[in-house]
């Protein structure tokens, strides 16, 4: 079981990038290289959370301290367990009306 297990709203989008380096020399040419593998970014959105989701939700994100402290989390869609940390030291929480919540954040793959 991952650290993190709240599921979202399935308002969620996965981001695959890569980290390339790009050097220019003065001939105009350049040479490209990667810095590793993908990079896989995760933007959940939980869109009716009630109280008690919304403070596991804040207790969890201050207990990692934000980006601070990598986590694991197991990916409803390819049922893979990622190890993530978050990718802004701010979370996202509005309040809609008493006890209905919409909290946005978004994981950074480790690798």
């Amino acid at each position: 079981m991952s650290d993190f297990s709240e599921s979202p709203n399935y308002i969620y989008t996965e981001i695959i990038g890569y980290n390339t380096n790009i050097v220019p020399f003065s001939s105009g040419k350049e040479a490209r290289y990667s810095k590793g593998s993908a990079i896989h970014e995760f933007q959940l959105v939980y869109s009716m959370a009630d109280d008690t989701q919304r403070d596991t939700i804040v207790d969890f994100f201050n207990a990692k301290t934000g980006i601070l402290t990598t986590f694991t989390w197991d990916n409803p869609t390819d049922n893979t367990t990622y190890t993530v940390r978050f990718k802004e030291d701010s979370l996202s929480v509005e309040t809609y009306d008493y006890g209905i919540h919409r909290i946005t954040f978004s994981f950074i793959e480790e690798i």
